[in-house]
């Protein structure tokens, strides 16, 4: 039953059951809630919602604890703890500041950084430079191209060499220099736990910002990587071999975001994602694609989306000079209204 979560919510769960073994230890009481009868019920719920300050994750570890011992969802039909749930979220406000969007003005700052000022060896900078892109156009979440420490599924899900194809005419080509178009296989993810895999492309921008152009700039100066000896490795790696970690990636987006006038807390490596699904809905006005492309299960990635100033110019205008009449009848444009009206008034009369 634990292997239907994913590792990183396994170890979340089991951190937050310890806790509640130890909080009910420290009382004197069963750690089980069986809610035999409905002042047993009741006297769980207040356990529960005494509980509730170390918030949600915590209450789904010990649900899942229940039920992975044969006991029922403590967590059903207890009305008031989801209400002291929602009480406690609105007074504490929100947990964390929302993620700013790496925009293209931070991409092309950037790229200056690393052709001039980083101090990095090209054949590390030309990786890095592809990693930022690859995630931006690709919408991707750091897990799934940057290995991650203590995680046994991350060395399988990130991308690989083999896992990025360059194409030219719809037909695989073996190099970038000469493709009009790249693919990548995403292998597994947050909201792919059985790793069914998805496949997404893009074509060659025709500027600066291209992920084709950065990412034959890779192949040029490690071509074994893309379709040769290491293409079943994680693909973006350091000259040296060590692969690129989420802190090293975060550095860098830190140091745009603080030259872009941002705070240190607006800006992390979610925002090449957040920044790439905001690019794609401004251009597109599409918000079906955006989600299907960045493969978001919910309306939760509506948080991810930023407006922009561009597209509300003229609406004021076009409000002020409003002419359109409402859809809404006269009362006595209706045959039937009006007869109806004109029975009621004669009822009322003295």
């Amino acid at each position: 039953m634990l292997q239907k979560l994913s590792e990183g919510t396994r170890a979340g769960y089991e951190g937050g059951w310890r806790l509640w073994v130890a909080v009910r230890q420290a009382q004197g009481l069963s750690p089980w809630l069986p809610g035999r009868d409905r002042e047993e019920r009741l006297a769980d719920e207040e356990a529960l919602i005494n509980f509730a300050g170390t918030i949600k994750q915590k209450l789904f570890a010990v649900r899942y604890a229940h039920l992975v011992a044969g006991y029922s969802d403590p967590l059903l039909h207890r009305g008031r703890l989801w209400s002291t749930l929602a009480g406690l979220k609105r007074w504490q406000g929100p947990e964390t500041k929302r993620k700013k969007p790496v925009i293209p003005a931070m991409l092309e700052w950037l790229r200056a950084l690393l052709q001039h000022e980083a101090k990095l060896p090209e054949e590390d900078a030309v990786v890095i430079w592809a990693a930022i892109l690859t995630a931006f156009f690709f919408l991707l979440r750091a897990s799934e191209y940057l290995l991650q420490d203590g995680r046994s599924w991350s060395f399988e899900r990130v991308l690989h060499g083999e896992d990025v194809e360059p194409r030219k005419a719809g037909k695989r080509v073996p190099s970038f220099q000469d493709a009009d178009e790249m693919v990548i296989y995403i292998k597994g993810s947050k909201t792919d736990q059985l790793n069914v895999g998805t496949v997404r492309n893009h074509y060659r921008a025709g500027t600066t910002l291209c992920p084709i152009a950065a990412m034959e700039r890779l192949q040029a100066h490690h071509p074994q990587r893309i379709e040769g000896a290491e293409e079943r490795l994680p693909l973006f790696r350091w000259a040296s071999g060590t692969p690129i970690r989420r802190a090293e990636m975060q550095h860098f987006l830190t140091v745009a975001g603080l030259a872009a006038g941002l705070s240190r807390e607006e800006i992390g490596s979610h925002s090449l994602r957040i920044g790439g699904a905001t690019a794609m809905y401004h251009v597109t006005e599409d918000l079906s694609r955006a989600r299907r492309f960045g493969r978001w299960q919910s309306d939760a990635f509506h948080g991810y989306l930023w407006e922009s100033h561009e597209p509300m110019k003229g609406i004021s205008g076009k409000m002020a000079r409003g002419t359109s009449s409402l859809t809404n009848p006269a009362k006595d444009s209706n045959p039937r209204r009006a007869a109806a009206g004109a029975e009621g008034a004669r009822r009322e009369s003295p």
